[in-house]
C-alpha cells in the first residue's frame, strides 16, 4: 500500500466524516503525513522493492553517463576530425611531393615538411595560373573532357559544385557571393544567386523578371536551381560560408553572425 497526500484532507482521513476534536484531528493528520513519508523512504530496503530502486538508480546513472559521454564526443569530434583532416592532406602532400625532391635534390638539401610547402607553393600558383586566359581555356577543355567519361563525370562534378562554394571558387561564371531567402507562404529557402541576368531564351520576355537562384540541399545531398521572380526574394546579411554551414547541417547551429543578434 502506498501512502499519499491525497489521502489525508483537512478533516482528517479521507472519507472520515466524523473528525474528533480539534486536537485530535490535529494529531491524526500529522500521524497520517509521516506514516506517509516513512512508507515512501523505506520502500527500498524491503526485499523486491530494494532491487527495483536500486535498478532505477543505476539506470538514471547510466543515463548522465551516456549524456556526459555525447556531450563530450560532440565538442572533441569537430576539432579531432579537423586536425586529422590537416594532418592527413600535410601527410600526403609530404609523402607524394617528398618524395619527388628527395629524387632530385641531393640527401643533405633535403628537409621534412619541404613536399608540404612545396604542395602549398603548388597550389598557389595554380591559383595565379588560372587568372590567365590560356591556362582557363585548357582547363575549361580538360573539364570537358572528363565530364563525358562514365561515373568519373558524377565524382568530378560533385567535387566540382563543392568548390564552387569556396571563396572566389565559383569564377565568373557563377556568382555564389549573394544569399537570398525565397518567401513560399510563411516559410523562408535559403539561396544562393548564381545568375542575375537571364538568358531570354530559357522563359522569353518573363526572363528580365526573373533570377537564378541555387538551393543546396541538407547534409549535401543536393540540390537544384531555381528561376525566381526577384520580387519574391529577400536579402540576407549571411555571408556564403555562414549560409552553406547552416544549410549543410539542416540548421542545427546557427551561425555566429546570427547567435550574437
Amino acid at each position: 500500500m502506498h501512502l499519499g497526500s491525497d489521502q489525508v484532507s483537512d478533516g482528517g482521513f479521507a472519507g472520515d466524516s466524523n473528525p474528533a476534536g480539534g486536537d485530535d484531528r490535529c494529531i491524526r493528520i500529522a500521524a497520517a503525513h509521516s506514516a506517509a513519508r516513512l512508507y515512501n523512504g523505506s520502500r527500498c530496503h524491503d526485499g523486491g522493492e530494494r532491487e527495483r530502486c536500486a535498478g532505477a538508480r543505476g539506470e538514471s546513472s547510466m543515463r548522465r553517463l551516456r549524456n556526459t559521454f555525447l556531450k563530450g564526443l560532440a565538442a572533441v569530434l569537430p576539432v579531432a576530425l579537423t586536425i586529422y583532416l590537416v594532418f592527413w592532406l600535410a601527410r600526403s602532400a609530404e609523402a607524394v611531393l617528398g618524395g619527388l625532391l628527395r629524387t632530385v635534390l641531393p640527401a643533405d638539401h633535403y628537409w621534412p615538411g619541404l613536399g608540404t610547402l612545396a604542395a602549398f607553393l603548388l597550389v598557389l600558383l595554380a591559383g595565379f595560373a588560372v587568372e590567365v586566359y590560356v591556362v582557363r581555356r585548357l582547363l575549361r577543355l580538360g573539364e570537358a573532357v572528363l565530364a563525358r567519361i562514365p561515373v568519373v563525370k558524377t565524382i568530378f562534378g560533385g567535387l566540382k559544385d563543392f568548390t564552387r562554394f569556396l571563396p572566389a571558387g565559383g569564377g565568373r561564371d557563377r556568382d555564389l557571393k549573394r544569399v537570398v531567402a525565397w518567401r513560399m507562404a510563411s516559410a523562408r529557402l535559403i539561396g544562393f544567386v548564381t545568375q542575375e541576368q537571364v538568358n531570354p531564351r530559357l522563359f522569353g520576355a518573363s526572363a528580365e523578371q526573373l533570377v537564378a537562384v541555387y538551393f543546396p540541399m541538407s547534409y549535401q545531398i543536393g540540390g537544384y536551381t531555381l528561376y525566381v521572380p526577384r520580387e519574391e526574394l529577400e536579402e540576407t546579411d549571411l555571408s556564403v560560408e555562414e549560409a552553406m554551414r547552416l544549410v549543410l547541417i539542416g540548421g542545427v547551429g546557427a551561425p555566429r553572425a546570427v547567435e550574437e543578434r
